[in-house]
């Protein structure tokens, strides 16, 4: 019935948890692109791979603990248990500004394929169309998740598919050339600077797998097996981003492609190929940046359902309509959206990949310091799943964290700072006001996590 509580369904098979949380995780590079080349080069041919791998310590992590505690609260139950209820909240908090900051980007790639195929170039327009693209899937997402997930398992076979046909195209035309990948200063042009910048900020492009937990009370598939969703959304896309940035490099010299809108098209018109590999790269794209948005709404109107959950919000925000969504949180998603919209500037790729890799860093890190914590604190306790790689794994998944936090502040834009400045001030308001309500007994857990 509307207005319930805690009637999130179980709805989620496991291979519709891996299209989404990998379908969340494969954005839509066909406008992102010229930001990868522009920040290393080719050289993201190789950083992508080693991402992926480098990630892997840290999505086993997440999972051994989504494992020990699946609550839509995720990385809120994790951090209370090990760490304590204050910073709990600022984990959970970085948590939920890496969901939400991505519908609005994704909207912008929308906008960004319309403006093509329309000439239009003012920013006013598309930030315009960003909102409209925002407010249709405000829409979509009151519908119960079982179509949602029904409609991300399609979209993410067929933009995969599609997605290889561009790439075999590019490799088959008779233009792709190695000398373009490794011309005009080699793979990393910026040198070991933009090397490690973009490992940094291309962690971004990985940024989904880490989701899970927010969709953990809705899986009808045993606990044990979510390690298998976090990998697949780590090498999946992993694989694919190689393939791809791979095929778009050998295409023309690595500046050419940075200063492209939407470089996959702009190659088609250049060499004259059949206009149908442009038309099935823009749909790919566009089916990216619809299983991204899928992906990423759903999680942070679950994170803010998880807030409600362990007492740090209102209870509101557990009301659930007829088809099972949490339409408060759903709401709140929908305006903390636009807010990014109002902020964002022109250069919307970069602005959107520093901010949101600040917060995954921060998440990452503390999630990891969690894992081993409660390694420690609660070796007894039930984990169906248990991470290999103990000290070297956790030492790897740190490390890798603390540099995706240092290395994003280095290229944050004012804007950047501007937006995650308030975005902290509006945390502290509303971590004072649920302190008071705790104090006071109106606002309490509930679920047990001893």
């Amino acid at each position: 019935m509307t207005g319930e509580k805690g009637s999130l369904k179980r709805e989620i098979s496991l291979l519709t948890l891996v299209s989404i949380s990998a379908g969340a995780v494969i954005g839509g590079w066909v406008a992102e692109a010229p930001y990868w080349f522009k920040t290393t080069g080719a050289g993201s041919v190789l950083v992508f791979p080693i991402l992926a791998i480098l990630l892997i310590p840290v999505g086993l992590a997440i999972a051994e603990m989504t494992s020990m505690m699946p609550f839509a609260a995720g990385p809120l139950a994790f951090t209370t248990l090990a760490l304590g209820r204050d910073i709990a909240f600022w984990t959970h908090w970085m948590f939920f500004l890496v969901q939400v900051i991505e519908p609005p980007l994704i909207s912008f790639i929308f906008a960004t394929i319309v403006a093509y195929f329309t000439g239009a170039s003012s920013f006013l327009f598309v930030k315009l169309l960003t909102v409209g693209f925002l407010l249709i899937w405000f829409v979509i997402t009151m519908y119960n998740i079982g179509f949602i997930g029904k409609l991300a398992n399609v979209l993410f076979v067929v933009m995969i598919l599609g997605s290889i046909i561009v790439g075999v195209s590019f490799f088959a035309s008779g233009h792709w050339s190695m000398a373009n990948v490794t011309g005009s200063g080699g793979w990393f042009p910026s040198g070991w600077y933009g090397a490690g910048i973009g490992m940094a900020v291309l962690v971004l492009k990985y940024i989904g797998f880490e989701l899970v937990p927010s969709l953990s009370e809705e899986v009808n598939f045993p606990k044990k097996d979510f390690w298998k969703v976090i990998l697949c959304a780590l090498i999946i896309p992993g694989i694919l981003y190689t393939f791809a940035v791979l095929a778009i490099a050998g295409m023309a010299p690595w500046q050419t492609i940075a200063g492209w809108d939407l470089p996959e098209a702009r190659i088609v018109t250049m060499y004259k190929l059949p206009y149908v590999i442009a038309l099935i790269a823009l749909g790919a794209g566009i089916l990216h940046a619809i299983t991204t948005m899928a992906g990423f709404w759903l999680s942070s109107a679950r994170a803010l359902y998880g807030f409600s959950q362990l007492g740090f919000m209102p209870k509101g925000l557990l009301k659930t309509n007829v088809k099972g969504q949490p339409w408060i949180a759903n709401i709140v998603v929908l305006v903390l959206s636009l807010f990014f919209v109002l902020w964002t500037p022109p250069a919307w790729v970069l602005y959107t990949y520093s901010v949101s890799c600040v917060a995954g860093g921060i998440l990452y890190l503390i999630l990891m310091i969690d894992y081993w914590v409660l390694r420690k604190r609660f070796p007894d306790r039930e984990r169906p799943y248990r991470a290999p790689g103990g000290v070297l794994g956790f030492a790897v998944g740190a490390l890798i964290s603390v540099w995706i936090v240092v290395g994003s502040l280095l290229v944050l834009p004012p804007a950047g700072y501007y937006s995650f400045g308030v975005f902290i001030l509006i945390g502290i308001v509303v971590w004072l006001v649920g302190r008071k309500y705790q104090k006071e007994g109106k606002w309490q857990s509930e679920i047990n996590l001893s």
